[in-house]
């Protein structure tokens, strides 16, 4: 179980309580819950984690065929001296989709990119251009919710990246799609397929039917229990 010290509250549970009565606690040495698990099972987190690899295969039901990322849609608010990643997951129709999609992979294509997305809320960007290195180094979004962008954006080379986002969210302003203002990118994987996840057992086990614990499952080849 993973808990920030920092939370404001007690958990009323009773039955966790007793389970974890004779639990200890342990430092974690990195920050963020999609880290933190992938750390858990034996990844080696200092370079990023391959999150994007996984959930693409939870969501297509194979494995993807080419370098890529997470790219999911955001509501970004400008202030006078930062832009806020908002902390909610913004509301998109199956046809705002394929607008969005239509409307950004034109753009994207000159460089050899594409964004697919089987859902609404889940989106991937693929690299076919061989020239284009994925950046080294991301911030996961639900550790950049309601946080200023510009500390956590991609790092990489010669700034691309970074030219590519603002590029997408002009894009995205004048779609006439007020749910979505930019594309969050995280979790890439630039050598296919990702290092294997080496401190898993036969009988681990992963709770939980969210997104993440389905992804992190899928990574560590355990099951996901309810």
């Amino acid at each position: 179980m993973l808990w920030r010290k920092d939370f404001g509250f007690e958990p009323q549970a009773p039955g966790l309580l007793q389970l974890c009565a004779d639990a200890q606690v342990e430092q974690s040495t990195v920050t963020g819950l999609e880290n933190s698990l992938f750390q858990q099972l034996g990844y080696q987190t200092e370079q990023g984690i391959p999150f994007a690899w996984y959930r693409y295969q939870l969501d297509f039901g194979v494995p993807p065929s080419v370098p890529l990322l997470c790219a999911d849609p955001v509501c970004l608010q400008s202030g006078i001296s930062q832009v806020l990643l908002e902390a909610r997951v913004p509301r998109i129709t199956s046809l705002d989709l394929q607008l969005l999609l239509g409307k950004l992979n034109q753009h994207l294509a000159q460089d050899g990119l594409e964004l697919v997305a089987k859902h609404p809320q889940r989106w991937y960007l693929l690299k076919n251009n061989a020239r284009i290195q994925l950046p080294e180094h991301t911030v996961p979004l639900t550790q950049a919710w309601g946080q200023d962008i510009y500390p956590l954006l991609p790092q990489g080379e010669n700034r691309y990246w970074h030219r590519l986002i603002n590029e997408m969210q002009m894009l995205l302003h004048d779609s006439g799609v007020d749910a979505v203002n930019g594309v969050w990118l995280w979790g890439g994987v630039n050598k296919l397929p990702p290092a294997e996840i080496t401190q898993t057992s036969t009988d681990m086990a992963v709770a939980g039917q969210t997104v993440n614990a389905q992804t992190v499952a899928g990574a560590a080849g355990v099951a996901c229990q309810a």
